[in-house]
């Protein structure tokens, strides 16, 4: 299973589930652009975990 977190300034803007990283990541940014950060999102950052495979964390700019 795959948390796919979008932050702004260190604050959680949106967050999803999901079995695959790409449905997770997808799921997290339509949840955002329908929010009150929609305007900020090139500004945010993203958060990644798993609880399976080698690579548990990923960080970074939110590219979009």
């Amino acid at each position: 299973m795959f948390t796919f977190t979008i932050l702004y300034q260190d604050a959680e803007v949106a967050c999803a589930e999901a079995e695959r990283f790409e449905d997770a990541r997808e799921q997290a940014i339509e949840e955002a652009r329908d929010g009150f950060y929609a305007s900020v999102l090139r500004d945010c950052q993203f958060s990644s975990t798993s609880d399976r495979g080698v690579i548990r964390k990923v960080t970074g700019p939110l590219f979009i």
